[in-house]
């Protein structure tokens, strides 16, 4: 199970929906990864019902000044959505060799 941005989730009013979604998936051999920019309440919460108690807790660091780590290119670009798809394989395709995420 991975749930990505459970601080959005959470703000949107998705709480019992969430952990109706949990109560219905086996405990058992299920691996739980869940991402959340911000900690609050609502998130400890979530991942006390969704995480086994042997989780790893993984956070960045605050004093950090910069938001990218060194070396790191980002970049973005605007389109139609009827273009999406062709445009995310056409760079994936020009930039084969490259390490891209």
């Amino acid at each position: 199970l991975v749930i990505d941005e459970a601080d959005r989730i959470l703000e949107q009013g998705f709480e019992d929906d969430m952990r109706g979604i949990l109560k219905s998936l086996p405990k058992e051999g299920r691996q739980t990864m869940l991402f959340s920019a911000t900690q609050t309440n609502k998130v400890e919460d979530l991942a006390r019902l969704s995480i086994q108690k042997s989780a790893i807790y993984v956070e960045v660091a605050n004093e950090t000044k910069l938001a990218t780590a060194a070396g790191l290119e980002q970049g973005y670009i605007t389109c139609p959505s009827d273009k999406r798809f062709l445009l995310l394989f056409t760079f994936l395709k020009k930039n084969r060799k490259k390490k891209i995420m």
